[in-house]
């Protein structure tokens, strides 16, 4: 009988009040996988089950989200990639607390694109925006893509 590769898949919906209480979260969340394949399975591989895990991941990707992770069904998983072209002349919009700080860079990014910056220029202009953001120095400024009608 020939051996099957399953991939099994826990998913946690969480909201942290801070990036600091979602960073300890992830350490303990990394401590328990690790444990809890280190003592589900017969590491000799001996049992009954005939079930051996070949390794784990566990982490928060520190994405806001818009909503709850549906079916699991619906997840899709990608095969590994290779690494991404160096130069491919794209600007990291780094993690932002709140949906109108992204929003804010995104809209900086797409506006110093339009003035003709180069990409190494841009990422530093983000990065101090991000850094300001962050600090309080400044607001974020969103560029809405609608008009609200009156009422």
């Amino acid at each position: 009988m020939s051996r099957q590769m399953l991939r099994a898949v826990i998913v946690i919906d969480l909201e942290a009040q801070t990036l600091s209480d979602a960073a300890e979260f992830e350490v303990e969340l990394k401590r328990r996988a690790k444990e809890m394949c280190e003592t589900m399975v017969d590491p000799s591989n001996n049992s009954k089950d005939d079930i051996c895990i070949r390794g784990h991941k566990a982490g928060i990707p520190l994405q806001v989200r818009r909503g709850a992770t549906g079916s699991l069904d619906d997840i899709v998983f990608r095969g590994t990639r290779g690494p991404n072209a160096s130069g491919s002349g794209k600007v990291k919009i780094p993690l932002a607390v709140s949906t109108d700080e992204h929003r804010h860079l995104v809209d900086l990014r797409e506006k110093l694109r339009r003035q003709g910056l180069s990409t190494p220029q841009i990422q530093e202009l983000i990065n101090e925006a991000h850094s300001g953001l962050m600090s309080g120095e400044i607001q974020p400024k969103v560029v809405r893509k609608y008009n609200k009608r009156a009422a």
